[in-house]
């Protein structure tokens, strides 16, 4: 009996230290669209979407008309009205790319990050993109560009691969 208390006393330490990821989405049986929200279950659409990712304290998702949607602190915000866009979705980053624009949102505002967008990587705090107008590939992170290769003359990577705030290329 001894030997079990500071067992229990070591499992309930453990256990309040924990962090969970604060939303979850899903879709009943009935097509209604939902988010677990901090303890709570909140309908967000009557309709079942037509895809939808959750990164980080966000849900964004594709509405039944096509609207990309993020859910994020209990409001629902439109960030576009089109059926084009194919989010990119990080704990920190929603990116993606309508028209040659690069847009960022960053949990607070969107972002439009290059008007003239190649080729794009959105990873956890980090984008990279190369820019076809003035033909640089550059990085996007915290609400700064940094320019990582200027004045190329064609697409300047062989390769490129990413991860948690790291871009690598050859």
């Amino acid at each position: 009996m001894m030997r079990s208390i500071p067992a229990l006393a070591l499992l309930y330490v453990l256990a309040g230290n924990t962090n969970a990821q604060d939303v979850a989405a899903y879709v009943d049986y009935l097509d209604r669209f939902h988010v677990f929200d901090h303890g709570q279950f909140k309908q967000i659409e009557g309709q079942r979407p037509q895809a939808f990712q959750v990164g980080g304290d966000y849900v964004a998702y594709s509405s039944k008309n096509s609207d990309l949607r993020i859910y994020r602190n209990g409001q629902v915000t439109t960030l576009e009205r089109t059926d084009a866009v194919e989010p990119t979705v990080t704990d920190h980053y929603l990116g993606y790319v309508i028209a040659g624009v690069l847009k960022v949102h960053d949990g607070e505002q969107l972002n439009t990050v290059c008007y003239n967008t190649g080729g794009h990587i959105v990873e956890d705090s980090v984008v990279a993109y190369f820019d076809e107008r003035n033909q640089r590939l550059s990085a996007w992170y915290r609400g700064e560009e940094i320019v990582l290769e200027d004045a190329l003359a064609q697409w300047p990577l062989e390769n490129w691969k990413s991860g948690d705030n790291l871009i690598a290329y050859i």
